[in-house]
């Protein structure tokens, strides 16, 4: 049975269903950096100090900016690039509330976003780079440097 009630007016209508539509769209936008960070921090906490897994802990001869430059440069990745990610890390270590490991699996995991995400490719180095200015100006060690790197994620992946 149905309702004797008019309805809304097609202009009502026409207006309310703009409103949804752009409500919609700026939600997909709130969302798209929000899931950055959740998954930043779902794969930094997944490699936290607390993780037990051998494979993830350097060997002793090892340093993490060694590390990093193996992940861009290979096996023969110059001093000279190890010594830049190394004054990277530290800079970053120093800004941060994270130490220079949990900072360097943030830039790895961030440079994988942007090529999951966005299919460019970042390398760490330029995600630490990128991540240092990003810190400039914010105050102290109490800086969340994931917080930072989601949305460097979205600006590095736009062209």
């Amino acid at each position: 049975m149905q309702s004797l009630e008019p309805g809304p007016d097609p202009q009502t209508a026409l207006k309310v269903g703009a409103a949804r539509d752009l409500g919609a769209g700026c939600l997909g936008c709130l969302f798209g950096p929000l899931v950055v960070v959740g998954l930043i921090m779902f794969g930094v906490a997944a490699r936290s100090p607390n993780s037990t897994s051998a494979a993830r802990t350097p060997a002793p001869q090892e340093n993490v900016e060694d590390l990093v430059a193996r992940i861009d440069h290979g096996p023969g990745a110059s001093r000279e690039v190890v010594a830049q990610s190394g004054n990277l890390l530290t800079t970053l270590d120093s800004r941060c509330g994270q130490d220079r490991m949990m900072v360097s699996d943030i830039a790895v995991k961030g440079s994988q976003l942007v090529k999951q995400d966005y299919g460019r490719t970042v390398t760490v180095f330029e995600f630490l780079r990128e991540l240092e200015k990003a810190t400039r100006s914010l105050l102290g060690p109490a800086t969340d440097c994931a917080s930072v790197a989601a949305p460097l994620v979205v600006l590095l992946g736009r062209p």
